[in-house]
């Protein structure tokens, strides 16, 4: 809600005036730049690393600026927050331990607390500066482009000032731990989780960022691509120099880890999808003036990937198109560990009501 009301200039101010560490949800993730000395990590219960689980909730006093606690949002419900020690700020209302506050409006409140914030109780923050755990990746998958490579290598190629839209699926899941850039905006619908919605995202977000020369960057599975791929030909008429990462991991893979991997309706039909600019007119007169391609191809190693997008970081005047080959079940740990979330919850939901 912070971001949403245009805070984060007194949220800011209000994390510097009292030098106390900053933990932001999946929906908040680039919300506070990840270099920041006070940035801790992102917190989404069992989702988050055991560093920052046990860094949150040994604390003796826990501050909550406009949190939404959706499911993805708290890691499948997984947050153990204590209301003893927990402030919630709102939109229309406060609730401190037990009681809410009705119309104290955290737009209105935060900015006085800054101002009356006790100086005797500030103390310079000293932690240490936040670092992505690097993954252990296992000799036998070396060459293969697995998730716990790809989002640590992603941020490699991931100039700052970017935009990057993350689709529902294993992608959202994919940039909960991945080291943002300085000045990076996210794009995720971990709210409402409605697949399709990043393709047609993308495109507004680049041609509204067009004047500022923010490059925009789209994490899309190959299901979801097949709902809406017909911008892509708008993303070409309109001379975008957006960058399609397609993640080919044949299918619904969320679907398969929550439903079943056998269930017929999580499968789809194989398309040549890094071949989407040469079917909507690539090639074509009208169209070259219109748009300049760049890299358009399938990459099934890590070395191919790598190449893909070093190429991609040079032209940046072009529209580019990576599709990724990924092993069909493999996903992000902190998707793993948010279906596993939900389903203990579900379990004591429904042992409550029995």
């Amino acid at each position: 809600c912070a971001s949403r009301h245009g805070m984060m200039d007194k949220v800011l101010k209000f994390i510097e005036h009292t030098q106390l560490p900053v933990y932001v949800t999946p929906m908040a993730k680039g919300d506070i730049d990840e270099d920041h000395p006070q940035f801790r990590g992102v917190f989404a219960g069992n989702c988050s690393t055991e560093r920052i689980q046990k860094e949150v909730y040994d604390a003796d006093l826990i501050l909550s600026i406009g949190s939404m606690n959706s499911d993805f949002n708290t890691g499948g419900f997984t947050y153990r927050l204590s209301q003893k020690k927990t402030i919630e700020f709102h939109t229309y209302h406060t609730k401190i331990f037990y009681a809410i506050y009705d119309k104290v409006d955290m737009r209105e409140l935060l900015p006085d607390l800054t101002k009356y914030w006790p100086t005797d109780i500030i103390h310079p923050y000293n932690g240490k500066p936040y670092e992505i755990e690097k993954p252990v990746l296992d000799s036998k998958h070396q060459h293969e482009i697995i998730h716990e490579y790809f989002w640590h290598k992603l941020s490699d190629f991931i100039p700052e000032n970017s935009i990057v839209i993350a689709e529902t699926g294993t992608s959202e899941f994919g940039i909960f731990n991945m080291r943002a850039p300085r000045g990076v905006t996210f794009l995720t619908q971990i709210l409402w989780g409605s697949i399709g919605y990043s393709i047609g995202a993308a495109l507004g977000a680049a041609l509204a960022g067009k004047d500022k020369n923010r490059r925009v960057f789209v994490l899309v599975g190959d299901g979801s691509f097949q709902l809406v791929c017909q911008e892509v030909s708008s993303m070409l008429r309109f001379k975008t120099n957006l960058v399609i990462i397609l993640l080919n991991n044949d299918g619904y893979t969320i679907e398969k880890l929550i439903h079943g991997r056998d269930r017929a309706y999580n499968n789809i039909q194989k398309w040549r999808y890094h071949k989407s600019f040469e079917y909507f007119g690539d090639g074509l007169k009208q169209t070259r003036e219109q748009a300049i391609t760049g890299f358009t191809g399938m990459v099934e190693t890590r070395e191919e990937f790598e190449k893909a997008m070093t190429q991609v970081l040079k032209e940046t005047d072009k529209i580019h198109f990576v599709e990724v080959v990924m092993p069909p079940m493999d996903a992000p740990k902190s998707l793993i560990l948010t279906i596993e979330g939900t389903r203990e919850y579900k379990k004591r939901e429904r042992g409550t009501k029995e």
